[in-house]
């Protein structure tokens, strides 16, 4: 389980073997804990300037969208995004440093129109970053080509979830919406009265299908940070979603942080249907939703 911003990339092709560290997109990762589902969306942003530092808060564009809005960025901010499910396992370099190589299934692509995966090895660098070295595709120049990437680990912090959550045991049951089956129950106490709203920290994912309609979507929430995407035809979706504590007369809430695309995600259901459990479903724009995975931890 990770939340994951890159802060800088370079790539090096055999012409150029010393190019500089570079970064012109919002670059986020989100990593459930239980089955490794993940969501890597990359936008193109101008407010960031190349060879940025990534403070310890993830940053975002200058003022929160709307969720009423359509389509807040147009469809060439989106420089990548794919989703999936990864693989890792641990080893050694040839100077005994430990490593970590993942491979990255990209079940829904925006780039491609099929199943593809890329692998990289990844090196502690520092305090809560990582060096990641591997190959993938270039979209500056349509070339597979090597690459190094530095990635800030964020905190995956607890947020106000419903009243009556609990921890999920180690292995989550299946239940009905309506709360019948093995499941937390309606939000109350003994005695009707709700139960103070309490925080929690949250791993859960929600799938979406639909091969005869060539339909895929998939939303990853880690914390207070949520992505999800979906693919129909040619046509790509993406949301990112971030919970702020108030301050300053700021509410509290999940905001909207970036939005490209016409399609219809449920991500909201992440945090506003959290009694939610592994099978449960929900429809979104005529495609039916399943909650993958659910963990809920203090």
């Amino acid at each position: 389980m990770s939340i994951s911003g890159r802060k800088h990339i370079r790539w090096l092709p055999p012409d150029e073997p010393h190019k500089e560290w570079e970064e012109f997109t919002s670059t986020l990762v989100l990593t459930s804990k239980k089955d490794n589902y993940y969501t890597d969306l990359r936008i193109f942003d101008d407010h960031l300037p190349p060879r940025r530092s990534l403070p310890e808060s993830f940053p975002s564009p200058p003022s929160p969208v709307s969720p009423t809005v359509k389509s807040a960025y147009p469809r060439e901010k989106l420089a990548w995004a794919f989703a999936g499910t990864s693989e890792s396992t641990v080893d050694k370099d040839d100077k005994g440093k430990p490593t970590r190589t993942t491979t990255w299934k990209h079940w829904i692509d925006s780039n491609y129109d099929r199943e593809v995966s890329d692998s990289g090895t990844m090196w502690e660098y520092g305090e809560n970053l990582t060096l990641e070295k591997g190959s993938m595709l270039n979209t500056d120049t349509n070339r597979v080509e090597p690459y190094e990437e530095v990635w800030r680990e964020l905190h995956v912090e607890a947020v106000p979830s419903m009243p009556s959550l609990p921890p999920t045991p180690s292995t989550t049951s299946k239940s009905s919406r309506s709360g019948s089956g093995s499941g937390p129950g309606p939000s109350s106490s003994s005695k009707g009265e709700k139960k103070p709203a309490t925080r929690h920290k949250v791993s859960m994912v929600m799938r979406g299908e639909s091969e005869a309609l060539s339909i895929r979507g998939l939303i990853v929430r880690v914390g207070g940070w949520c992505q999800g995407m979906i693919k129909i035809n040619d046509d790509t979706t993406i949301e990112r979603w971030r919970w702020t504590d108030g301050d300053g007369g700021i509410l509290s809430g999940w905001e909207q942080i970036v939005r490209i695309g016409s399609g219809s995600l449920p991500c909201r259901v992440l945090w506003e249907k959290e009694d939610m459990n592994v099978g449960d479903e929900t429809l979104s724009g005529g495609v039916k939703w399943e909650v993958v995975e659910k963990e809920v931890w203090d």
